[in-house]
């Protein structure tokens, strides 16, 4: 009996020896980055009245009845200890000979403030922040081989088209909160709306924001070996989706690179199919569900058709593939497409001026139903552009000496095209202080500067759904149209 328990005790060794070898190359790191901040934003444009069809919150009817008041409140500054995008991560790699690598990641969003939400993920469809992101694996998460004569093959849940031009010309982001750098900017139209033709049950009383790109699902995705500075990828997010409806939602990007001595370059493309997309016009702007709009001349038709119509407060968004699932048949699609370039130069060694510019696009394309409705509204002089666009650009400054670092970044966005006072100006400053190779104390500022009709928010802590139907702000920060989002922060980072 005791020859066993040796035998059993020397046997248990050796197994133990032997995980802990085969795991001598699994590398645990993460970030924790909290700060103090005062947040607010004031000047949101008056509420929104509408008559028509409009879906009570948790009823799941629509109504008729008496006008209904959307929006038009501010949202009054407040103290808060806040997250911004902290993680914890499991990496490795295994050589298997021949310059050939397997490697792996499993990444995850946490919340150090006690949230339990994460605070930098895109949903797996590209459209809006989770607030579940804690999740095991929610942020870059991915298994693949490596080569250093042939490139890099991932499959997994990867960024597509999502921060690429950070690591080129906006380098603020690596040194204090993300929420002041220029995520917010880019990537999406500066609007956040209620769905204006989904279902109620995803709708609610919430919202959300078109955003292109994020950290997607099943993706795959190639990059090239570097050849003198240069870096391709290819990446492509499989057609999971598709349904009986002919509903075909799927993802494909581009992103080139340089970085050699001084200058650094980014140009990144992006198509996405089947997934939301924007329609604009004076049919759509705030005020006019009323006679001869779309709105008004669509729900009439799908109330016949038995589905309901939640109206949008801001006006200029709508998803024509969700009438897939109505009375007026399949057929509808639609393409979003963004093209970024980003840029910058290292001065002395100490100081980086960066650019960014964006041009995203959205395309409709509606069924013989759907485009009906949109040539009557037009025959009733109302404007309905079914493939709308718009610019955004930055100018960015960084500068380094001893453990001191400042960052300045100035940007705008244009108006959605069709839609009057939807740009946005922003401002972002920010002083770190390095204590070490890896805990650095910040202080920062950022505001936008929104028109009217704009709901430009901080992509950190600042994308939330939008009011609720009785014109009160969601129990979590958010941008009401025409207001001016403003962050103060002092905060701590520490890298593993």
């Amino acid at each position: 009996m005791k020859h066993s328990k040796i035998a059993l005790a020397v046997f248990g060794a050796c197994a133990s020896l032997s995980v802990l070898a085969d795991s001598s190359n699994v590398e645990i790191y993460g970030k924790i980055n909290t700060s103090v901040e005062s947040i607010g934003a004031n000047g949101a444009s008056p509420g929104l009245q509408y008559t028509g069809f409009v879906v009570q919150p948790g009823s799941g009817t629509s109504v008729t009845a008496s006008p209904v008041t959307i929006g038009g409140q501010s949202t009054a500054s407040r103290i808060r200890v806040t997250d911004n995008a902290s993680y914890l991560g499991f990496k490795g790699r295994e050589d298997l000979g021949d310059g050939l690598e397997a490697i792996w990641q499993i990444e995850s969003a946490i919340s150090p403030d006690g949230t339990g939400e994460g605070t930098n993920n895109i949903d797996s469809d590209g459209t809006r922040t989770s607030n579940s992101s804690t999740k095991l694996g929610s942020s870059t998460t991915f298994v693949g081989l490596k080569s250093d004569d042939f490139g890099q093959v991932r499959l997994g849940h990867l960024p597509v088209y999502y921060h690429e031009h950070l690591f080129v010309a906006d380098l603020a982001g690596g040194k204090s909160s993300i929420a002041m750098t220029t995520m917010g900017l880019f990537n999406n139209p500066g609007e956040q709306f209620l769905t204006f033709l989904a279902p109620v049950s995803t709708t609610g009383a919430g919202g959300s924001s078109v955003y292109l790109g994020g950290r997607m699902d099943n993706v795959l995705e190639y990059t090239t070996p570097k050849f003198s500075g240069f870096q391709f990828r290819a990446l492509y997010a499989t057609k999971e989706n598709k349904d009986a409806k002919g509903l075909d939602d799927y993802t494909w990007a581009l992103h080139g690179g340089y970085n050699s001595g001084p200058f650094a370059m980014g140009l990144d493309y992006i198509e996405r199919h089947d997934g939301p997309t924007v329609i604009t016009g004076n049919a759509l702007e705030p005020g006019t569900a009323a006679s001869g709009s779309l709105g008004s001349i669509l729900g009439s038709s799908l109330a016949s058709a038995g589905v309901k119509l939640p109206l949008d407060p801001n006006g200029t968004a709508i998803s024509p593939s969700v009438l897939n699932g109505s009375k007026l048949g399949a057929g509808n699609h639609s393409k979003q497409t963004g093209i970024k370039l980003s840029m910058s130069y290292l001065f002395d060694g100490s100081t980086r001026i960066g650019f960014i510019v964006e041009r995203i696009k959205y395309n409709a394309s509606p069924n013989a139903a759907l485009q009906q409705a949109v040539n009557t509204s037009r025959l009733l002089g109302k404007e309905v552009n079914l493939s709308p666009s718009r610019t955004a650009w930055a100018i960015t400054a960084s500068h380094t000496w001893g453990k001191n670092n400042v960052f300045a970044t100035y940007g705008r966005a244009g108006n959605l095209s069709s839609t009057k006072d939807t740009g946005t100006q922003y401002l972002g400053l920010a002083y770190a202080y390095d204590l070490s190779k890896r805990t650095t104390l910040y202080a920062s500022y950022s505001q936008f500067k929104n028109k009217q009709n704009a709901a430009y928010n901080f992509f950190i802590n600042g994308r939330a759904p939008g009011v609720d139907y009785s014109g009160n702000n969601s129990s979590t920060f958010t941008t009401a149209r025409g207001s001016d989002p403003r962050s103060i922060q002092i905060g701590i980072q520490h890298t593993f």
